[in-house]
């Protein structure tokens, strides 16, 4: 008695043209006898669909060439050409063709599309071959959370603003020109309680300006 076997297969295709991969899952009654699947470059989703058929007939023909096989895929041209029902006119799709009939007897298999959903496995197979042998392994980055991970101490910055001036009262910048005006005695007070904040904190680094308001601060 004849073996039986089903194969699904599915493929993808990134961009069609793109990085593309197909998938292909062989049972035999309950039981996965082989998953099979493998990156193809670039290539369109019909030249990725094609291969994971082509890859399950070779697969199925090398267990037993005289097994019986059905065929579902999601691809409803792929079946339709393969069941002779559509012409296949794409020269590249007749030559993966002619490798399915040449890969199992034609008399041995049949076709039939099947929903998305219901060829999960292969489709899973296919991305699998595009993330991890096409070298497009997603990845989550967080750089924040990767610069937070080390055992140096954080440099603290504190900023400062100048004392009062002249022209503070007036809510007038002091600007860099000519004026450049020094702090008041108010102004030299504030300085004073800053720098008193600021020595708490022992600071290694002071950093100012060269203007007069700045360097009395």
């Amino acid at each position: 008695m004849a073996r039986h076997f089903l194969l699904t297969a599915d493929g993808g295709s990134r961009g069609n043209p793109g990085p593309a991969g197909y998938g292909a899952v062989v049972h035999e009654g309950h039981i996965v006898v082989a998953e099979l699947y493998d990156f193809l470059g670039i290539a369109t989703n019909n030249v990725a669909e094609y291969s994971g058929l082509v890859a399950g007939l070779e697969a199925i023909h090398a267990i037993d060439p005289d097994a019986e096989v059905d065929v579902r895929m999601d691809s409803k041209l792929v079946v339709e050409q393969m069941s002779g029902r559509w012409q296949i006119k794409h020269a590249g799709m007749r030559e993966l063709a002619q490798k399915a009939r040449e890969a199992h007897s034609p008399s041995l298999v049949s076709y039939g599309w099947i929903p998305r959903e219901e060829n999960s496995h292969a489709d899973r197979l296919a991305n699998k071959a595009m993330d991890e042998l096409g070298g497009f392994v997603p990845r989550q980055l967080n750089f924040l959370t990767e610069r937070l991970r080390t055992d140096e101490i954080a440099t603290t910055i504190i900023f400062v603003r100048h004392g009062e001036t002249i022209l503070t009262p007036d809510r007038k910048f002091s600007g860099s020109g000519e004026i450049n005006p020094p702090l008041t005695a108010e102004g030299l007070a504030q300085a004073k309680l800053v720098a008193q904040e600021v020595g708490k904190l022992t600071p290694e680094v002071l950093i100012a300006s060269p203007l007069m308001r700045t360097t009395q601060t």
